[in-house]
């Protein structure tokens, strides 16, 4: 169909530009993890767009900025800007991972030695059987693992699994989730 074959021309596209290639092995199934992807980032928009100054970074600017949508909340008369990038998977199951790329790594770790920024990583588990969401935002911690901010369930983490040239793969520590 005609949407499929914009993804593999944005495909070829992207690989010009990054010089690598974004998806590997099975095209098709490549096309329906980008359509998840898409559907989640959407979900996460949809919560954040009241914020202030929030940017669709994915959509209105296009990939490789680091981060999928931007926002700047106030406390306390201080401003934060706040960068997201979401993560979306139908695998509920123990065996959960997921990777970075390498710039969205490296804002994340720049982030870190920046006052007033925020990069949180908001992981989204799409439940096929019922239609919905659960989200997770996760906050990067001293210890190098990535951790639940939810109070409802503060178990969620996870820890650099493996290493690429030009990804890092996260995957679950914690065995437990509540949906």
């Amino acid at each position: 169909d005609d949407e499929y074959q914009d993804f593999k021309e944005m495909e070829k596209l992207e690989n010009d530009i990054y010089g690598i290639n974004t998806y590997e092995g099975d095209i098709l199934k490549s096309y329906e993890f980008k359509k998840l992807g898409n559907l989640g980032e959407l979900f996460a928009f949809e919560h954040f767009k009241n914020f202030k100054n929030v940017i669709f970074t994915a959509k209105e600017l296009g990939n490789g900025f680091g981060f999928d949508i931007y926002f700047q909340n106030d406390i306390e008369n201080i401003t934060y800007e706040n960068l997201i990038e979401v993560k979306t998977t139908t695998n509920l199951e123990n065996d959960d991972y997921f990777s970075l790329s390498k710039n969205e790594y490296n804002v994340m770790i720049n982030t870190l030695k920046e006052e007033n920024v925020n990069y949180y990583i908001c992981r989204l588990f799409f439940n096929k059987e019922n239609g919905k969401f659960s989200s997770y935002l996760l906050n990067l911690d001293d210890d190098n693992t990535l951790r639940s901010l939810n109070y409802e369930n503060d178990n969620l983490e996870y820890e650099l699994h493996k290493e690429t040239e030009q990804h890092y793969t996260f995957k679950r520590k914690q065995k437990t989730l509540k949906y």
